[in-house]
């Protein structure tokens, strides 16, 4: 998470940066910790540079903590007090990245390995087999369709994992989707043809190539009735399994990917799974004291 004192530009995030300073229990990361990129002298603190998918970037100090999760205390909790970061998408809100991957020093790893337990879940509210490589979630993605038509040309060797890379990863701390170009182009084109009589202006937004500006006059300009419109996108993941599939709907689709889905990862059994959920319910029966 951004800590002060921030280097350079601070992104904007709710509450304001962590002030280590105002923590009586947070201690230092012991600089010989594993964790520990190469200590920085004369200080020789245990310093981190982590680095995302997208681009983004990090570099500050690890540190130990209580954190709260509802109402319990976690004791010695390690997260990196990031004091410099690049590309990171706040949103104006975020303070940070929640690492759910399987490498050492993860939450999963760091709290429930530790007590026996192998399987967590995540569930996010609108507005907010596994195998392969430690730190990721690998799964077998075979096919994507638009509006419930299955997109030629694309099939479970667009998507194959080989020496080379390749493969379909869940990167818990990315916040974009992101294909092999042949499989893109072929979902880029299928989406255009189905919203091509909503006469929508399509403009170039933040690097990103294909965007929709809504409420421009268009042939529906209520943003409502817009939503109605676009189509929903389907990821089909491993033919052994008919049926196993991730339906995004248009609010999904074109705004955020993971909204209303319950994930859950089982860590020894090596699967994960999903389903439709109203993840609001949750914060609202966690609100009101009910499990």
């Amino acid at each position: 998470m951004q800590c002060k004192p921030v280097d350079d530009e601070p992104f904007q995030q709710t509450p304001p940066p962590f002030d280590p300073s105002t923590s009586p229990s947070l201690v230092p990361e012991n600089p010989m910790s594993p964790f520990c990129s190469n200590p920085t002298w004369p200080s020789a603190k245990c310093h981190f540079d982590a680095n995302g998918e997208d681009n983004s970037s990090a570099t500050g100090f690890l540190v130990r903590d209580t954190f709260a999760f509802g109402s319990s205390e976690v004791p010695g909790y390690l997260f990196g007090c990031a004091h410099r970061t690049e590309g990171f998408q706040s949103h104006g809100v975020l303070a940070g990245v929640l690492s759910l991957g399987k490498r050492d020093g993860s939450l999963p790893m760091e709290l429930l390995g530790k007590r026996g337990v192998h399987r967590f879940s995540y569930c996010l509210p609108p507005g907010a087999a596994v195998a392969g490589p430690p730190r990721v979630y690998l799964v077998r993605m075979v096919g994507v369709s638009v509006a419930g038509r299955r997109l030629p040309g694309i099939d479970a060797g667009t998507f194959a994992e080989s020496r080379y890379g390749g493969g379909t990863v869940i990167d818990l701390g990315t916040a974009t989707m992101v294909m092999v170009e042949a499989a893109y182009r072929a979902l880029e084109r299928a989406v255009d043809e189905h919203v091509k009589h909503l006469r929508l202006a399509r403009v170039s937004y933040g690097g990103y190539v294909f965007c929709l500006r809504l409420g421009g006059g268009g042939a529906n300009n209520k943003d409502d009735d817009v939503w109605e419109h676009l189509p929903t996108v389907t990821l089909h993941l491993n033919d052994d399994e008919p049926g196993v599939e991730l339906l995004l709907r248009p609010q999904q689709m074109f705004v955020a990917v993971a909204v209303d889905t319950r994930f859950t990862f089982d860590l020894m059994e090596g699967a994960v799974y999903f389903a439709p959920e109203q993840c609001h319910l949750d914060s609202a029966a966690s609100g009101s004291g009910h499990d």
